[in-house]
């Protein structure tokens, strides 16, 4: 579970394991993640998490810093109030085959729980709590 609670008018983001990062407030000059940059977070890292699963599946040897993912996510003009594309770039380490990249591309991305639910547009139910 994550929460969001605001402490000196400073959004908070904490997790069930304590970790915390600083949301943005919404004030123009404000420090901290904005909400869009959270969601490109979150696929970027599930899929290298992907990634490295599959690496030490397979029993390659790669270096931690050698797996990397960059995404954007982006409206096409006219449309507001949600994102149309998430464009992800994986690094993946230098030494492997071609046909192997281009399995661990797919493999990152059908396995990706966050991806997945946003392509299949996943309900969100409010209550109050």
């Amino acid at each position: 579970m994550t929460r969001i609670h605001y402490d000196n008018q400073q959004a908070i983001i904490t997790n069930d394991a304590g970790m915390t990062a600083t949301g943005f407030n919404g004030d123009i000059d404000a420090q901290g993640f904005r909400p869009k940059e959270l969601l490109e977070a979150a696929v970027a890292l599930c899929m290298t998490m992907n990634v490295r699963k599959v690496l030490e599946r397979d029993g390659i040897d790669f270096q931690l810093e050698d797996v990397a993912a960059t995404a954007t996510a982006s409206k096409e003009d006219g449309v507001t109030n949600r994102f149309t594309a998430i464009d992800v770039e994986l690094t993946l380490p230098a030494h492997l085959e071609a046909a192997y990249r281009t399995k661990l591309i797919k493999i990152a991305e059908r396995g990706c729980t966050i991806g997945n639910t946003i392509k299949a547009s996943a309900s969100i139910s409010v209550t109050e709590a």
